[in-house]
């Protein structure tokens, strides 16, 4: 929380991308805290603001893959992400709430498409905070299963205590917990990821 290089001085060009970048685990990590939430308030300093991450980004050659981390909103920061993205990965807690914020979410998808970015697709779904043993659960499973059909992924993350926990520590889930349930389903998560691509 007390980083100072951060994604926030990098998108107002008051830091380079090269001098924000941590390394960590095998990957280039550009850190974000609750700075960056400044920059819904100042948005409109910037011209083409929807495409202020897209143009930090477009140097960046040496990745086989960028992930972007959004908030759970909609606003300019979701924007910019899905602005300068091709795939849309869709992290859903099966709760009644987060069924009803798609709606939301699918509207400004098909907004940023139409406006800012015609290669974005939504590539998947992701189950998380899953139990088997709610039928709540099970029932927005089958209610996404039916609606996305096989952009919901076969992985589903489980309700799983260690991955709220391993944050708190400063670590990834196989850092902290490498035998949990949460490892195993990310880790699965993941190679089914690289299997559809």
């Amino acid at each position: 929380h007390d980083l100072k290089k951060t994604v926030y001085p990098v998108m107002k060009a008051s830091l380079s991308l090269a001098d924000a970048l941590l390394e960590h685990s095998g990957m280039s990590v550009l850190p974000a805290n609750m700075t960056l939430t400044e920059m819904e308030n100042e948005q409109t300093m910037f011209s083409d603001h929807e495409f202020t991450l897209k143009n930090k980004l477009a140097g960046v050659r040496d990745k086989d893959y960028i992930i972007i981390d959004c908030p759970p909103s909609t606003g300019f920061l979701t924007v910019n992400a899905l602005a300068c993205s091709r795939d849309i990965f869709i992290p859903l807690q099966m709760e009644f709430l987060a069924l009803k914020g798609m709606g939301r979410l699918m509207s400004r998808i098909e907004e940023v498409q139409k406006s800012f970015n015609k290669n974005l697709k939504i590539s998947g779904i992701i189950a998380t905070r899953f139990d088997s043993r709610k039928k709540l659960n099970n029932a927005i499973m089958e209610s996404i299963s039916e609606r996305f059909g096989d952009k919901v992924f076969a992985t589903v993350i489980r309700e799983n205590i260690v991955v709220a926990e391993a944050p708190s520590f400063g670590q990834t889930i196989f850092e902290y917990a490498p035998k949990s349930h949460g490892a195993e389903d990310f880790l699965n998560l993941c190679e089914e990821i690289v299997k559809r691509k």
